[in-house]
Parts: structure tokens; C-alpha cells; sequence
């Protein structure tokens, strides 16, 4: 009985069935495993471009920042002459920190596959970084010139204070001088020189 059926079931089914079967399983997972081959590729791709374009959006301002101040207070100093400071190394310190190279070229965030786009994104960075160590060395050289120069405007306005003791009408301009020259305020110690002088 029993022997019979289980015998008689083999011979039903047809040889080819378990192989047509096993090869349909085979396909399925390779198509489900390209399908999540070309998801995971997607969307790794996706995540390069997003990091690219934060790089992106950063480079774009240290290069503002940059042109800002190049064409801002740096601009306004090279008016300066290497009389008008005290250490008229500054001046050619700002000089040379405003003609440093700036990045030349772009790249794209959208174009070529994730690696192109990883390359992208670090040539972007490093552009960046570029931007934004000239944009310190020339606000430290802004900075040293101003410095010069207020110290130069001291140490004449202090001169001027010595040489006119005891030689102007009204001594309370050499006082307010005085005063400017300890609080280093560069407005003060010009409006306090004319007074003096006109006295």
C-alpha cells in the first residue's frame, strides 16, 4: 500500500521539474540581489553627493570671507605707506598675504559615479582649506599693520606732547592729548594733535 503510493508519486512528477524549480530560486535571488546591489549603489551614491554639496556650500564661504576681506579692510591699508607705521614690514607682510593663490577650477558634485564624486567632495575640501588659512594669514597681516601704524601715530603724537611742553596757549589740548595717547585711540590722538598744533 503505502510503498505503492509514495512510488507511484515519484513517477508523476516529470525529472526536469526539480531542476526547472531549483534554476527559478537561482534567478529570483540573483534578481533580488541586483535589485539590492543597485539600492544600497543608490543610495551610497546619494550620500556622496550630500556630503559634496556640505562641502560645497563651506567652500563657497571661506571664499566669501576671503573676497571680503581682500577687498574690504586689506584693501583700504594698502593705502599705507612704510612711513606712516612703525615697522614697515608689515606693510609688505599684507601685501604679499593679499597676492597668495587662490584655488583655480571647479568640481562637480553631480557628475561620474560616488568615486568621482568622493574625489570631488575632497578636492572641494582641500579648496576650502586653502581659502580659509589665506583668509587668517591676511587678517593677521591686516591686523599687524593697523597695529604699526597705531603705534607709529603714538609715538609721534607722544613727540609731539614732549616738544610742545611749555609752548602752547592752552595746555589743556596737550592734556587731552595726554589722554588720547594712554587710551591708543587713534581718532582721539588725531583730533588732540590738531588742537595742540593750532595752539
Amino acid at each position: 500500500g503505502e510503498t505503492a503510493a509514495v512510488e507511484e508519486s515519484r513517477r508523476v512528477r516529470p525529472k526536469w521539474l526539480v531542476p526547472l524549480v531549483a534554476g527559478l530560486c537561482a534567478l529570483a535571488l540573483v534578481v533580488a540581489g541586483g535589485i539590492g546591489w543597485k539600492i544600497w549603489s543608490d543610495r551610497r551614491l546619494a550620500e556622496a553627493k550630500a556630503a559634496c554639496a556640505t562641502a560645497s556650500d563651506a567652500a563657497r564661504g571661506a571664499m566669501n570671507d576671503w573676497n571680503t576681506l581682500v577687498n574690504g579692510d586689506a584693501a583700504d591699508l594698502l593705502e599705507v605707506k612704510a612711513d606712516q607705521v612703525k615697522d614697515a614690514k608689515t606693510v609688505d607682510a599684507l601685501k604679499q598675504a593679499m597676492g597668495a593663490k587662490t584655488p583655480t577650477g571647479s568640481a562637480s558634485c553631480t557628475a561620474g559615479d560616488r568615486t568621482d564624486v568622493e574625489n570631488a567632495a575632497t578636492a572641494i575640501r582641500k579648496a576650502a582649506g586653502t581659502y580659509d588659512a589665506n583668509r587668517k594669514a591676511l587678517a593677521k597681516a591686516v591686523k599687524a599693520v593697523e597695529a604699526s601704524r597705531l603705534d607709529k601715530t603714538v609715538a609721534d603724537a607722544s613727540k609731539l606732547l614732549d616738544d610742545t611742553k611749555g609752548k602752547v596757549s592752552d595746555d589743556k589740548t596737550r592734556q587731552a592729548l595726554d589722554k588720547a595717547i594712554k587710551t591708543r585711540d587713534e581718532q582721539a590722538i588725531a583730533k588732540a594733535v590738531k588742537a595742540v598744533n593750532d595752539s
